[in-house]
């Protein structure tokens, strides 16, 4: 018994893309993605779209994730 987990244990080791740094996978990665992607799913049919382009363009300016200069929906609001 003792070896079989250890087996689990290595086999379930892998270095993690960009940090380069050692991770233990329990769950294989398809299967999260498959559940992150049920439950996004489930978010977007519960939670309502926000329309408001101002406030978008506002909070994600803010966190700096996007350039919204060459975006035209944008670029009047």
């Amino acid at each position: 018994m003792g070896c079989s987990c250890c087996g689990f244990i290595l086999n379930s080791c892998a270095t993690a893309p960009i940090t380069d740094r050692k991770q233990l996978k329990i769950v294989p990665e398809a299967k999260l993605n498959a559940q992150a992607a049920k439950i996004f799913e489930k978010v977007k049919k519960k939670e309502k779209l926000s329309n408001d382009i101002k406030t978008l363009k506002e909070t994600f300016e803010n966190m700096s994730l996007f350039n919204f200069e060459n975006l035209e929906i944008l670029k009047n609001a």
